[in-house]
């Protein structure tokens, strides 16, 4: 049982991580288009605040 818990965070964390990575890579993709950056960097503090919740 305990094992699966682990493995049920351990999934968890990875797809956190993932998501983290995949706002990082938004906003690292279009820094000179200027409004989807700014699209880009609102979805990463969307995510990112998921994240911390």
């Amino acid at each position: 049982m305990a094992l699966i818990l682990l493995a049920i965070a351990g999934i968890l964390f990875a797809g956190k991580v993932l998501l983290l990575a995949v706002a990082l890579v938004l906003l690292a993709v279009d820094p000179f288009q200027r409004q989807s950056c700014i699209y880009n960097s609102r979805m990463a503090l969307f995510i990112v605040s998921v994240l911390l919740y």
